[in-house]
């Protein structure tokens, strides 16, 4: 389990895959792709180490900024990918399945990772889906994820406590029209086990939470991209109203902001 961080914030907890991890890990892999049809990936990773240390290790003792709360990789992880691919005319369609399993360290009061401290056993397994259809002046792309997540605190002194599972799942649809003006619809979920543990989500004590992002855009070039976008929580830790127990509704937490987006 894993807070969220962005430009608007997000859902409030997602699985370890969708980001718990940023940048501290390294990682060897390998994949084959056969007749355009199969697709089938084996990764390995750690935490990051030797020349890629300074993504792993807290710059100096305490500074919450680089400490890893939990998230610093204990050992070898593996990461798996298997995907079936279709191509025909216009179309394009596929179907995957992957899972990582993985195990964090907390870190001590000195903000460096303890293995004295237990660990945190992460198993996430999750489907994904994606169709498109290319063919000028049109382009449109529906997307599809699940990811269920399940949590073993092994934890002596845990510096939080986890749901024993997290579901999370994303579907998304867009469409542009002459490689200049498109729009998106994505829809947000994350669900989970009641946290038993000392540290709490809320009054309702899961961390059930939905978001909708309508967005529209504007394609200046290829590298470019001018857009409007809306986040409209309608459900918040576990309530569409007064999730936190002070008046706070999940619409208290909407947000709308226009973008800049380039790349070079």
């Amino acid at each position: 389990m894993a807070t969220t961080q962005g430009a608007y914030g997000g859902l409030p907890y997602g699985t370890l895959l969708e980001g718990g991890l940023s940048q501290k890990v390294a990682g060897v892999g390998a994949y084959a792709y056969l007749d355009k049809t199969y697709y089938a990936e084996l990764s390995t990773y750690q935490a990051a180490k030797g020349g890629f240390a300074f993504l792993a290790y807290p710059t100096q003792s305490g500074d919450s900024n680089n400490a890893f709360g939990g998230s610093y990789l204990e050992g070898s992880n593996l990461y798996w990918r298997l995907a079936l691919t279709r191509e025909w005319d216009a179309h394009n369609i596929m179907i995957g399945a992957f899972g990582f399993d993985a195990k964090t360290l907390p870190d001590n009061a000195n903000a460096v990772p303890d293995a004295s401290l237990g660990n945190l056993h992460y198993q996430d397994l999750g489907l994904d889906a994606q169709y498109q259809y290319l063919l000028s002046p049109h382009a449109f792309t529906a997307q599809l994820r699940m990811i269920q997540e399940h949590i073993d605190d092994k934890q002596l002194t845990p510096t939080y406590a986890g749901p024993a599972n997290l579901n999370t799942l994303l579907a998304k649809a867009s469409y542009v029209y002459r490689q200049t003006y498109g729009a998106s619809i994505t829809y947000r979920s994350v669900t989970g086990t009641p946290d038993t543990g000392a540290y709490t989500y809320n009054s309702t004590n899961v961390p059930d939470s939905e978001l909708w992002t309508p967005e529209l855009f504007y394609l200046v070039n290829q590298n470019m991209r001018i857009g409007l976008q809306f986040n409209l929580f309608t459900k918040y830790l576990g309530a569409t109203s007064n999730y936190d127990g002070a008046g706070r509704n999940a619409s208290d937490n909407n947000s709308s902001y226009v973008y800049l987006w380039a790349a070079f």
